[in-house]
């Protein structure tokens, strides 16, 4: 009886997922640059919440990207503005690279407390946040994050069972990664039979079970790892966003690009609930404003 009312919730999500795309209209991926995004484009910055007390609220924030990537130079400025925000109530410190949490702690540094705020790929989880997850279908036809972080809201508001897989932190931030493509080192993909025998890095998850599916042989890692791996032919290749490659120099080690949009992940920031608890209420209301 549980199996099927999870099946039955699988089946409302991706008919709600389906539906979201119908009306989420063509967009254009390339705006999905998370750099380009305008973080203070709420009025938020207007927000004044004060500093009576002079003292600053000092916050960890984990994430397993390069500080020098779209996404490093996003919640760089992300931060600044929420300290902006606060007359310098709240200091937010990024930890880029994986230096305070890899990709596969963060979840648990955060729960635990060692880190405050964790930059969560759900695609290193497996299993952990299936309903979240619904966006990593295999081929599910979208194109653009814009329309599947609308949908993914949509669903995280209107879904109880959802938002219960992360009831022990504070949700942030939740948005889809742009679509992930086939990435190869000595030729290129251009029919499924090309797959067979090659060793190409992804996350795990469905796209696990569609490589293996296709002949190919699924290799789970971190992105700091596959330069390494590719350099030393361990890889033939990898499942990767395109923005990701410049991120970790994998533009180096790669030179073909079959740009087939195979799955998106979707990102979850989220918080530490004791010490989200913790805060003054203005400065949790200052904080959402930006979220």
């Amino acid at each position: 009886m549980k199996n099927k009312k999870i099946l039955a919730l699988l089946l409302a999500l991706v008919m709600a997922f389906a539906l979201a795309a119908c009306s989420s209209g063509t967009g254009d991926a390339g705006n999905s640059d998370a750099g380009s995004s305008d973080a203070g484009s709420s009025d938020a910055g207007n927000s004044d919440a004060g500093n009576a007390s002079g003292e600053t609220i000092e916050l960890t924030f984990s994430m397993h990207d390069p500080l020098t990537s779209n996404n490093g130079m996003f919640y760089e400025n992300w931060a600044k503005q929420i300290s902006e925000a606060t007359n310098g109530g709240v200091n937010i410190t990024i930890f880029g690279s994986g230096t305070l949490a890899s990709g596969t702690d963060v979840v648990d540094m955060v729960s635990a407390g060692a880190v405050d705020i964790g930059w969560v790929y759900t695609s290193f989880f497996p299993n952990q946040y299936p309903l979240t997850d619904v966006i990593t279908l295999v081929l599910e036809g979208f194109e653009s994050p814009v329309a599947t972080t609308k949908a993914l809201w949509d669903l995280w508001e209107e879904t109880p069972e959802m938002q219960a897989e992360w009831e022990e932190f504070q949700v942030l931030n939740l948005y889809g990664n742009p679509p992930a493509i086939i990435c190869t080192k000595d030729s290129p993909v251009t029919t499924v039979a090309d797959m067979a025998g090659r060793s190409l890095r992804c996350p795990s998850g469905m796209i696990t079970s569609a490589l293996t599916a296709w002949g190919a042989s699924p290799i789970n890692m971190t992105p700091g790892d596959i330069y390494q791996a590719l350099e030393k032919n361990n890889l033939s290749g990898c499942i990767f966003e395109p923005a990701g490659i410049t991120n970790f120099t994998l533009q180096e080690q790669l030179n073909y690009y079959t740009d087939m949009p195979l799955y998106e992940g979707p990102f979850v920031v989220v918080m530490n609930q004791a010490k989200w608890d913790s805060l003054p209420a203005e400065y949790q209301e200052v904080i959402m404003s930006f979220c």
